[in-house]
């Protein structure tokens, strides 16, 4: 039993986009321990079916012995050269200036924040996160150690608010090209909700770039904007602004304008 840690992890009900959330981490039973904090998007997760790491099992499991050895010398000395010199790069951050560089821009930003490591007294310690843009449920992740002593925790967490809106754009637009964005708006109350468009980068509006989503119950709504590509290239992004008594939400995504 003294090789176990019980972490626990108390945040609120629910958290809100573009707002600060806290969290507390905790020893059960008062231990002190050092540990870390994560907090992904669900949806992450689950292409890989992530499962919360358990470092007791991995540092007190079972393992068979298994050692096996080579000698590789005659392999490595004398191995840059001739065609590998075509084939591989190596060498310092020069390269990765220039691939950074020539990288484009996420259309969908991945929720990952992480925190720690960090010394968690007997009665706990506090952590602040900045959520950022993003709707739907996030799983908090704990992994804790003390000398000889793991453990683990999860919990997952809604992240939504009383407005939301969520954009559907095309992954490319060619120079000319035409395009309709569809804009999904959650309402937990009834009435009004104004929608207003942004836009930036190598596009411009074709109509209005407000629109009105009358809500007579809780639910969500679509509403339509029309956007056309101009003749030049480039990074181009939209953003549209929710908004009502009950509350504001927003919502961003870019992609880029380019020739085939």
């Amino acid at each position: 039993p003294s090789t176990r840690l019980r972490p626990e992890i108390t945040a609120p009900a629910e958290m809100r986009p573009l707002a600060k959330a806290r969290v507390k981490v905790k020893e059960r039973d008062g231990k002190p321990m050092r540990a870390m904090l994560a907090l992904v998007d669900e949806g992450l997760l689950d292409l890989t079916r992530f499962r919360t790491p358990d470092p007791w099992n991995a540092f007190h499991g079972r393992a068979a012995l298994r050692i096996q050895g080579w000698d590789l010398h005659d392999l490595v000395v004398g191995a840059w050269a001739g065609r590998t010199d075509r084939l591989f790069a190596v060498g310092g951050s020069e390269d990765a200036k220039a691939k950074a560089a020539q990288s484009k821009g996420n259309p969908f930003p991945p929720l990952v924040i992480v925190k720690g490591p960090f010394d968690v007294p007997k009665g706990g310690t506090d952590i602040d996160l900045d959520i950022p843009r993003y709707t739907g449920s996030v799983r908090l992740m704990v992994v804790a150690a003390k000398d000889l002593a793991f453990g683990s925790a999860e919990k997952a967490v809604p992240v939504r608010a009383p407005v939301m809106a969520l954009l559907t754009v095309p992954r490319a637009l060619s120079p000319t090209d035409e395009a309709t964005i569809s804009v999904t708006v959650f309402s937990s109350k009834p009435g009004p909700v104004q929608v207003r468009m942004k836009l930036s980068g190598p596009v411009a509006a074709l109509g209005p770039s407000v629109a009105t989503a009358d809500f007579k119950s809780p639910g969500d709504q679509v509403v339509s904007f029309r956007i056309r590509a101009t003749d030049a290239v480039g990074p181009a992004s939209v953003s549209v602004d929710a908004s009502s008594p009950a509350g504001k939400g927003s919502d961003a995504q870019g992609f880029e304008v380019r020739h085939p």
